[in-house]
């Protein structure tokens, strides 16, 4: 596998919440979960239920806004961090790893594809989450990231 863009895909299902109060960022932030995967060409590389998908989305966006050096999720609902790394392993190619990885994966993608991904993951969560759930977590993204 090389990395191009049909190789690596970010998919989420079964989006649940428990927010009482869509007015704070953070309840929209740590309280909208969904099961979680990252597929690598047709197999699964990660998996993870009562994935906390909004704030995955803040953390992709702010590194999407600066993009400098590896992008590193850490999640404040994991005692296990970094949950998720892609980290730069030569000019503009990133290598993906995970404590939870499901198999080892050495191959580099390209920043360009990355970026497109991870975008395409934003929208995503955005555009779902609104439809399935009714909330508007652009007031999340937006809150913490003050650049936008």
């Amino acid at each position: 596998m090389d990395g191009i863009p049909d190789q690596i895909e970010l998919a989420f299902s079964s989006l649940a919440s428990t927010v009482d109060n869509e007015g704070e960022w953070w309840q929209l932030i740590l309280r909208i979960t969904a099961d979680f995967r990252i597929r690598i060409g047709t197999s699964s590389f990660y998996s993870e239920v009562d994935f906390p998908i909004v704030e995955f989305a803040v953390e992709t966006q702010k590194w999407l806004v600066g993009r400098k050096g590896s992008f590193v999720y850490s999640s404040m609902e994991s005692d296990e961090n970094p949950l998720l790394s892609f980290n730069l392993s030569s000019k503009e190619k990133y290598t993906v790893q995970s404590p939870h990885q499901i198999f080892r994966y050495d191959e580099e993608i390209s920043e360009s594809h990355l970026a497109e991904v991870l975008s395409l993951f934003i929208i995503d969560v955005t555009t779902r989450i609104h439809r399935e759930l009714g909330f508007d977590v652009n007031i999340a993204l937006l809150a913490t990231n003050p650049s936008l």
